[in-house]
């Protein structure tokens, strides 16, 4: 397994992890445009987690993941403009 698989399997039970558990914290400036995308696009098939729960690189590294899986769902990929929105948000807002 390669060390980037590593990190993204690491990355996903942290994520399923804290989603188990639910932190019951409010996602920070959901108000925000960047805000509404992340929980819209990455609450769409589970919880949109705290973007606190990883590192702004684990998520860079996660969001190409999560679009592959968004693929084989067969939802509407994100535009350019909502993944800028998305990554800015979560560097904003990332542990």
């Amino acid at each position: 397994m390669s060390r980037t698989s590593r990190i993204l399997l690491v990355a996903l039970v942290i994520l399923a992890a804290g989603c188990a558990a639910g932190s019951g914290a409010a996602l920070p400036d959901a108000d925000s445009g960047a805000g509404r995308h992340y929980a819209a696009r990455c609450g769409t098939c589970h919880a949109a987690p705290h973007p606190r729960r990883l590192a702004y690189s684990a998520w860079q590294a996660l969001l190409p993941l999560m679009e592959r899986r968004m693929q084989e769902r067969g939802l509407d990929p994100l535009t350019e403009t909502e993944r800028s929105q998305i990554l800015a948000y979560l560097r904003a807002h990332a542990r």
